[in-house]
């Protein structure tokens, strides 16, 4: 209510007000929100707390895809009006990773592993593909952006105490020496431009560039606050996994099912785990991967 409410800093009724008469009888057309229906404090309060209901439910499993539909619906209207507030990378990745799992998640009331439900290969490769943008575009931007910092590897040295929100760790990173604030640098070009291309590569170049993806977010996250992007670049990598990486790293918790020359056939329980909460299931056959075949860029330094 603080940012775009009736007392807010940027009220959203009386802009849609105004938008509503410079556009004519499709205003939906230019700014597509379902707040054209009613914009009133009332009517972002129900936003919120059905969103919450939404996620709740989807965590517990229940219609995966549909609430994934209603979530994005959602989010989609409050980012198209919440200006500056929700203009930021991480607002454009959730939309686009949402809108992609709802193609992933399956279509059933309550989901069961003894019925799976295989997702589209090509929802698969979309995945991997945003996966391989956000990670490999964030790495050329900087040194196509001209900044002598990047450039020059000296763009850590003063990272840590000027970007937003600083964590308690950030203060020890600052105080390393320079040296060691280069060699990060040049890791870091190195994990944003080639790990992404490990992608497309074989099953254990796929699982080598997750992990090492998973890797840098970590660090990111410890030394800055950066909301939920880190954690949901963490989300894409699982889609790096096969089945039977899943089940050797979660143990116990993955359900196996016998092995069979048909259940060789390319199958990921990975979007069970992002989509839907369920747990995964083994193929048997651990070499699947080779034979399946995923907003702009921040300059900023992180």
């Amino acid at each position: 209510m603080g940012l775009v409410g009736a007392d807010g800093i940027a009220p959203v009724a009386p802009g849609l007000r105004a938008l509503a008469q410079t556009t004519g009888s499709a205003p939906f057309l230019s700014l597509p929100t379902l707040l054209w229906l009613d914009a009133s404090d009332g009517a972002l309060r129900i936003f919120c707390w059905t969103g919450v209901a939404l996620a709740v439910l989807l965590i517990c499993d229940v219609a995966p895809a549909l609430c994934l539909v209603l979530l994005w619906a959602e989010y989609l209207s409050l980012v198209t009006v919440g200006q500056e507030f929700l203009a930021f990378q991480w607002d454009s990745l959730l939309l686009e990773t949402g809108f992609l799992a709802v193609f992933v998640a399956p279509w059933r009331f309550r989901p069961r592993l003894a019925q799976p439900s295989e997702p589209p290969a090509v929802f698969r490769w979309l995945l991997w593909l945003l996966l391989f943008r956000l990670v490999f575009s964030s790495g050329l931007v900087k040194l196509l952006s001209g900044d002598p910092a990047w450039r020059g590897l000296t763009a850590l040295t003063f990272h840590y105490e000027t970007q937003p929100l600083p964590t308690w760790p950030a203060w020890y990173a600052h105080q390393l020496p320079a040296w060691f604030h280069r060699l990060s640098a040049v890791v870091m070009f190195a994990i944003e431009l080639i790990a992404p291309i490990l992608i497309a590569g074989p099953r254990r170049l796929r699982h080598l560039a997750a992990a090492l993806l998973i890797a840098l977010q970590a660090l990111i996250a410890l030394t800055g606050n950066y909301a939920y992007f880190n954690l949901l670049t963490v989300a894409l990598c699982l889609f790096l996994f096969d089945d039977a990486a899943l089940a050797a790293i979660l143990g116990g918790l993955a359900l196996r099912e016998p092995e069979s020359r048909s259940s060789a056939s390319c199958r990921s329980s990975v979007s069970w785990i992002a989509a839907s909460g369920a747990r995964p299931r083994s193929v048997g056959s651990p070499g699947w991967c080779s034979r399946s075949t995923s907003r702009t860029a921040t300059g900023s330094s992180r």
